[in-house]
């Protein structure tokens, strides 16, 4: 296992734990994100990829799909 890098006494391992992100006005709850924790002080980092997939989710779901276009294109060969 390797040191706390903030504590530098504590040592990290993998858990599944509750990820908090606050988008105003809502708050958004995730159980079971894979960090990296220290036994010491508490420190978490995040997995990388699991919260590019969770962006990536919340993005989907909270962005609006895209209008579709008000021009109308005229049929191949006419002017």
């Amino acid at each position: 296992m390797k040191l706390c890098p903030r504590c530098h006494t504590g040592k990290i391992e993998l858990k599944k734990v509750v990820y908090v992100q606050w988008q105003d006005p809502d708050t958004v709850i995730v159980d079971r994100i894979p960090a990296m924790v220290c036994d010491n002080c508490g420190e978490k980092t995040y997995d990388l990829q699991a919260l590019e997939n969770l962006q990536q989710l919340l993005w989907t779901t909270l962005t609006p799909p895209p209008r579709p276009s008000s021009r109308s294109s005229s049929p191949a060969g006419k002017r």
